[in-house]
């Protein structure tokens, strides 16, 4: 995909920090079918992204 980050599936114990997302025709982060636990998504700069 075009995503910046493409989370998928079972998902545990993930931390998404610190990133800078910029011109993407995509969103810049996207959740597909996914069950989560514990998942830290904080402190990222989306800019210009679809």
């Amino acid at each position: 995909g075009y995503a910046g980050l493409e989370l998928q599936g079972t998902l545990k114990n993930i931390e998404v920090t610190g990133n800078y997302f910029h011109d993407l025709d995509a969103p810049a982060i996207v959740h597909l079918n996914t069950k989560e636990t514990n998942v830290k998504i904080h402190d990222n700069k989306i800019v210009n992204c679809g």
